[in-house]
């Protein structure tokens, strides 16, 4: 069996494995410090002050956005 593994900058990794046998990764952690505006799944282009997460469906993307302006979010405080 043989097995590369090169780590050209802290989010790249390039393995290549030449055998008959399947490998399997159990764990892999790439950098030290992740943030969500980094995933490619969310669009933080309206990241500003109080903004929440929402999750827009036809975009299949999490948005972030001052307001919730979406009749299928609902805020339920509890009772006072």
């Amino acid at each position: 069996m043989s097995i590369s593994a090169t780590l050209r900058s802290a989010n790249a990794i390039n393995v290549q494995v030449r055998t008959q046998n399947t490998m399997q990764a159990k764990a892999l952690q790439v950098g030290h410090n992740p943030k969500l505006t980094t995933l490619p799944d969310v669009d933080s282009s309206q990241l500003a002050e109080g903004a929440v997460l929402i999750y827009n469906a036809t975009a299949q993307k999490f948005e972030t956005k001052s307001e919730m302006d979406n009749s299928s979010t609902i805020v339920n405080g509890g009772k006072y």
